[in-house]
């Protein structure tokens, strides 16, 4: 394996451990939904890279949206929390 996986995939452990100490559902039947998801955005990450001319714009296009992204793929779920809560739960 990748060493580079290796902080990822300590992160990922640790934090179902931490999901689990706490009580909150977090095992192998809950997890694929999340898997699918996070294999989309891959997919969309590395059609961006793959569209690139030279090697210096895949390295960028690699590293920026990596970094970029990020608060925009937590806002975009904050958001669709608030209209599933609404829809779910009644209110705005």
């Amino acid at each position: 394996m990748d060493d580079e996986l290796f902080p990822v995939l300590g992160t990922l452990v640790a934090s179902v451990a931490a999901l689990v100490r706490l009580g909150y559902p977090c095992d192998t039947a809950r997890l694929p939904p999340y898997g699918r998801i996070a294999a989309e955005l891959a997919v969309a990450d590395l059609d961006v890279v793959e569209e690139q001319p030279t090697a210096a714009g895949q390295i960028e296009a690699a590293v920026a949206p990596a970094v970029l992204y990020e608060p925009v793929l937590l806002s975009l779920r904050r958001l669709a929390h608030v209209q599933e809560s609404a829809r779910r739960f009644g209110g705005c």
